[in-house]
């Protein structure tokens, strides 16, 4: 892992994942008697705010900055072929990861392309990364993300609370699985939207084009074709990078 790439990750850890364990600890701690109404309204509460602010913590995380002049344009011009109009763009601090992503609601949202995408694509793969990426928008991957987030929190933290009431003596062990129950049915459902991401974005931008970044990016981020992997360096939040290739020919 390069320099950049642990900076990015400690910030990751330090705007989005230390608060949220932080916020469901002191729930926990701060839980009167340990009544489990209180305990899953709490939880309730601080996940649902997890959901709405994460975004907010986007610039921080990703240690961004203005594209150049020349880039961004390209950028601007490939969403708004893809239907999907971009207020900003930012330069994504990565080190040697290729990733790209949109982000913020639809009056401001934002392209964020990494300095290692740039590199290694040329003018029609970055137009076919950022086509997928719009097709996410499109489809309205990101609000059904939330919808699945929001249901899992609510089964959670149910589970959570019925447990404290039958199991009082394993309400915080049932408690601390509620962030990685969260998180599991996010990932459950990640290989179905990227697969219609790649389905839509092959039919924005050109099918060749959205197959060679693929590959290109795996190569730059050090994936195999066995393995897993996107743009992204998601790992196994994506369908695997053979299986894509073969969806994208036809197979």
């Amino acid at each position: 892992m390069t320099g950049p790439q642990i900076v990015h990750t400690w910030r990751e850890m330090l705007f989005l994942r230390v608060p949220l364990v932080l916020s469901v600890g002191l729930v926990m701690g701060l839980c009167p008697d340990r009544e489990p109404l209180v305990l899953a309204l709490g939880l309730s509460v601080v996940l649902v705010a997890f959901v709405v602010l994460a975004p907010l913590a986007s610039r921080p995380v990703y240690g961004a900055r203005p594209l150049p002049a020349g880039r961004s344009e390209r950028v601007v011009a490939a969403c708004a072929a893809a239907g999907v109009p971009v207020r900003s763009t930012l330069l994504w601090d990565t080190g040697n990861v290729a990733a790209a992503r949109l982000t913020g609601r639809p009056r401001r949202r934002r392209a964020v392309v990494s300095g290692r995408l740039l590199e290694v694509l040329d003018d029609a793969e970055l137009d076919a990364v950022m086509a997928h990426e719009c097709a996410h928008a499109r489809l309205r991957h990101g609000a059904r993300l939330r919808y699945v987030t929001a249901g899992a929190c609510l089964l959670a933290v149910g589970a959570v609370a019925v447990l404290a009431a039958v199991v009082p003596h394993l309400w915080g062990i049932a408690g601390s699985l509620v962030v990685p129950a969260v998180l599991a049915a996010q990932l459950g459902t990640a290989g179905r939207r990227e697969r219609a991401a790649d389905e839509l974005a092959a039919r924005i931008a050109s099918p060749g084009a959205l197959r060679s970044a693929l590959e290109k990016t795996a190569a730059a981020n050090g994936v195999g074709r066995p393995a897993k992997g996107r743009w992204a360096s998601a790992g196994s939040d994506h369908p695997g990078l053979a299986a894509r290739l073969r969806r994208l020919d036809g197979g």
